[in-house]
């Protein structure tokens, strides 16, 4: 399993540096045309070329370290599963009173299920610090220290993308216990036929 992670990081890693080529392509394709810098033919067909090329590598890393992320994902789950199932075959009678099956069953499905879906998302989180730096880096390249009132719009927004979040798990809590006494009460009903 960490041989499959590692390449889909290094996968994902290619995404990231074939997302920024094209953008640095241009870059220079746009200063040759203006009169700025000159290259060759040889130099603007190579640079063409690889305006196709390198979205296309990005793509192809992309979904091969998503589908290497959703199979470890899977397995993570698989074996979370099959160790909680181990556990409630243990429980002691005196603990049985304590938890409820519909609680059990929320390990089983929905705690989960969150645990496979941070398997998806661990590369963004990864990699998302160094595009970001070097975005900023580019965007400064070309309009200058204009480029800390985007920064600071980031940074006036990260409370309220963390009150949402809040929200959110408020939400998905209340959801829980929901389901819970849903589980419960299905119990309930078939244990009395």
């Amino acid at each position: 399993t960490y041989s499959l992670f590692g390449w889909a990081m290094i996968l994902y890693g290619l995404y990231v540096v074939c997302s920024f080529g094209p953008i640095l392509l241009m870059d220079v394709i746009v200063k040759h045309f203006s009169g700025i810098k000159t290259i060759s033919q040889t130099e603007l067909w190579i640079f063409i070329s690889l305006l196709f090329v390198l979205p296309m590598i990005g793509a192809i890393g992309s979904s091969h370290s998503t589908v290497q992320v959703v199979h470890i994902g899977a397995k993570v789950r698989n074996g979370l599963i099959t160790a909680i199932f181990r556990k409630a075959l243990r429980i002691s009678p005196t603990t049985k009173m304590k938890m409820s099956t519909g609680m059990i069953f929320n390990m089983f499905s929905s705690d989960t299920k969150q645990i496979q879906g941070l398997m998806y998302f661990l590369p963004f989180i990864m990699f998302s610090p160094i595009q970001i730096a070097v975005a900023l880096a580019l965007i400064y390249q070309q309009v200058g220290e204009s480029t800390f009132v985007g920064l600071a719009f980031m940074f006036v927004i990260i409370p309220l993308t963390g009150a949402m979040m809040q929200w959110m798990n408020i939400i998905r809590k209340a959801l829980l216990k929901i389901q819970d006494s849903r589980v419960k009460l299905m119990n309930e009903i078939l244990a009395g036929i």
